[in-house]
């Protein structure tokens, strides 16, 4: 069994190490970038939280310039898109809580 030393390379049928075609570059590229893109996104939560702590000053994730295109897209986005945002956001904060009724707590 031949032990791939270089993750980037692959065995062709003779058994020798050819480099990647340029697809594969490309398709492991894209998604390292949609996976920091969307730990970036996902990141404003527990931003949020630590501002809600105390453990970050500023108050809000909206005051961190880090989060200024999602604070834009919030502002001026289409409507579903800052609900969702928002809503997100608000998961993190320690008072709210998505089972609240006008009754109490369920």
């Amino acid at each position: 069994m031949l032990v791939n030393a270089r993750s980037d390379q692959h065995h062709t049928k003779d058994g020798c190490m050819s480099d990647p075609s340029p697809n594969h570059v490309g398709r492991r590229d894209f998604w390292i970038v949609f996976v920091l893109f969307l730990g970036y996104i996902v990141s404003i939560g527990p931003m949020q939280s630590l501002h809600y702590r105390g453990y970050v000053a500023g108050g809000s994730w909206r005051t961190d310039r880090a989060y200024s295109p999602i604070v834009w897209i919030s502002d001026h986005g289409p409507e579903p898109i800052q609900t969702a945002i928002y809503w997100y956001v608000r998961l993190f904060d320690p008072s709210y809580s998505p089972y609240r009724t006008h009754g109490g707590v369920i």
